[in-house]
């Protein structure tokens, strides 16, 4: 039976046509058990199609690119025979002698999650431990339980969708929750396993970790966060350095107004960087302490009103940070550790990257001071507690696939990040290149390195103390 509901469609299947059971008093106990089965959610908003985002607060003569320059195209999941994988994980758990009960059945953009209620009296642990005798019976590479599901007495199996669904960046931007915050920041993470659009805030997290193996989608995740940013923030709002040591995945924002330089591609440069990075973080405290403001936010407002131009937000972003931990570990540490501790209300904010989730990169002072973390799939569960605290991210699909945490909320969400083309990259970017070139009051803003490559000589001579001399002798 379907019934239409506001926003979902729901089909209800009598599980006792669905499972043949050995014993008939089992069965007839089963007839009124219904397992809801909810399937994704589709933007289904009509949208005018040279829509731009909200008005900055300032009066500028930028203006903003139209989403209409993304593409809009999306697929549908294949979560595969749902009848038959009920009876099976049924089956499985009986064949173990416990006798669960399907409650509900999502289909998500990766996996599909079959909602499962334990009888009482069993022991957590003792249907964790069938996981991979679950994953054999029903054929996939691997399954990950979630026990509890947040706030409910279930026990979620999260089992790989046959098809995964592609989640376009466009759709996730046209939902009013984007389009409608007054938040410059705000960006997409991706859709849950409901389907439904899930967002985080980079003014208020301030820093965020980015970890996963190669091709596990973090960097297209970086191209979606900039291209967010960059659909609602005009070079008076919003500042980009880019540290690209793999040379090929930031270099094609190199003529983008937003930058103070050129995308770095040599990891020697990265210290002077962070060296002007603090220096800048510093000059704006002494700007807010004349200024008896607390934070950016305060001081904008007061240069709004007084119709002076604002500070920008800067936001610094490395791609590939294990290059820099291994050549430059303490300098770099020290600089990131200072960055996240003192940064934030002066409106720098740090995005990090990595492939190598291991202990001499991802440290624990560098964890402790970056909350917000979200983890692609890893190659062992050491890594993803590394990075998260928690196993999971080793069991991860890939492509897009990630586990997130946060200190908004408890616990780990599991969210499909949004997918973003390289020529959907290149029409935003041409977007801003050819206004800045047709603007001719438009400066671009360069910062010289020079005097800051002098102060990385001076904080080595700090850290060549004595007992380092004695080490080596």
């Amino acid at each position: 039976r379907f019934r239409r509901g506001t926003e979902k469609v729901i089909s209800q299947v009598e599980i006792k046509g669905l499972i043949k059971k050995e014993s008939e008093s089992k069965d007839t106990k089963d007839k009124t058990k219904l397992p809801e089965i909810i399937k994704p959610k589709t933007n289904n908003q009509t949208i005018k199609e040279e829509i731009r985002l909200k008005k900055l607060p300032i009066k500028t003569s930028w203006e903003l690119p139209p989403l209409t320059l993304l593409d809009k195209s999306e697929s549908v999941p294949d979560s595969g025979d749902l009848k038959e994988n009920i009876q099976i994980i049924k089956n499985t758990f009986l064949n173990f002698g416990i006798d669960v009960e399907i409650v509900e059945v999502t289909i998500g953009p990766t996996v599909t999650r079959y909602a499962v209620k334990p009888p009482e009296g069993i022991k957590l642990s003792r249907i964790l431990s069938l996981q991979n005798d679950l994953a054999l019976a029903l054929a996939v590479q691997n399954i990950r339980i979630e026990a509890p599901i947040p706030g409910r007495a279930l026990i979620g199996i999260e089992v790989p969708n046959r098809k995964k669904a592609i989640i376009r960046l466009r759709s996730l931007l046209e939902d009013p929750e984007f389009l409608e915050n007054d938040s410059l920041l705000l960006f997409p993470i991706g859709r849950l396993i409901t389907g439904e659009p899930f967002y985080a805030d980079l003014t208020t997290m301030p820093h965020i970790l980015i970890a996963g193996t190669t091709g596990s989608g973090k960097s297209v995740f970086i191209h979606s966060l900039l291209i967010s940013w960059l659909l609602k923030n005009t070079p008076e709002t919003l500042n980009l350095i880019l540290i690209d040591p793999k040379r090929v995945e930031l270099v094609r924002y190199e003529d983008l107004p937003h930058l103070l330089m050129e995308p770095v591609l040599d990891t020697k440069k990265a210290i002077p960087v962070m060296n002007w990075l603090i220096s800048e973080m510093e000059r704006r405290y002494l700007l807010f302490q004349e200024n008896r403001v607390r934070d950016i936010d305060s001081f904008n407002k007061k240069e709004i009103q007084r119709k002076r131009k604002i500070l920008p937000r800067i936001i610094f972003v490395v791609d590939e940070m294990a290059d820099l931990m291994i050549k430059h570990g303490n300098l770099v540490e020290a600089s990131i550790v200072r960055l996240t501790q003192m940064a934030r209300a002066t409106g720098i904010h740090l995005v990090l990257a990595t492939q190598r989730p291991s202990v001499d990169v991802v440290t624990g002072l560098i964890k402790a001071n970056i909350p917000n973390r979200v983890c692609f799939k890893v190659a062992s569960q050491v890594d993803s507690r590394t990075v998260l605290d928690y196993a999971g991210a080793e069991k991860l699909v890939g492509a897009g696939d990630m586990l997130f945490v946060s200190t908004s909320f408890g616990g780990i969400k599991r969210i499909q990040a949004p997918y973003v083309a390289e020529k959907e990259i290149e029409k935003i970017v041409n977007f801003w290149v050819r206004q800045a070139e047709e603007k001719e009051d438009f400066e671009k803003e360069e910062i010289v390195l020079e005097e800051y490559e002098k102060t990385k000589i001076e904080v080595e001579e700090d850290l060549d103390d004595e007992l380092l001399r004695t080490a080596c002798e």
